[in-house]
């Protein structure tokens, strides 16, 4: 369905979902949507919403290992995120927090990424002394996914065993390419 006017348009965020639910539609990510295509700009039009030809041109300032607003994330990662490259306070990457279920504690994780970006996933790490990460994948349970209606999903973890709190764990977020 096309928006009417110049207006988003609701699309199909689980294809294979029944259609009558209203959790399989999201708001299309684009003003006047994209009926039954992918919605999302490719990163080389993304980049060129944030960045003038000029800019383009320089890798250092616009390309997928720049940070243009120096906020420690790379642009690549700005684009999956579904965050402002040019704004250094547009979206956290990556929200940890303890939990106690049960009298155990937790660790829970929760992160934005942009819907429909083909080029990168991302990949959760983890490290207890800041020097060797290791993916957190098999350690980590989804427990939900959640449209934000502004074409991005948020989607939260938790650990699959219980953590010492006073144990030192760290986590961050990082774009790997798709093959």
């Amino acid at each position: 369905l096309a928006a009417d006017g110049q207006g988003y348009s609701l699309e199909r965020s689980e294809t294979g979902g029944y259609g009558g639910e209203p959790l399989h539609w999201r708001d299309s990510a684009n003003p006047g949507g994209s009926p039954g295509l992918a919605d999302t700009p490719p990163l080389s039009d993304w980049r060129s919403q944030f960045f003038s030809a000029e800019e383009l041109n320089d890798l250092l300032l616009s390309g997928e290992l720049a940070d243009a607003d120096n906020d420690g994330l790379p642009n690549a990662l700005e684009y999956l995120l579904g965050s402002d490259p040019r704004t250094n306070s547009s979206r956290a990457p990556l929200e940890v927090s303890l939990v106690e279920l049960a009298g155990q504690t937790y660790v829970e994780l929760s992160h934005s990424l942009r819907d429909g970006v083909g080029e990168f996933s991302a990949q959760i790490e983890r490290s207890s002394t800041l020097e060797s990460w290791n993916e957190a994948g098999d350690t980590l349970i989804q427990i939900s996914n959640n449209p934000n209606g502004d074409g991005t999903t948020t989607t939260t973890y938790r650990g699959s065993e219980s953590v010492d709190p006073a144990m030192d764990l760290y986590f961050r977020i990082r774009a790997i390419t798709t093959p």
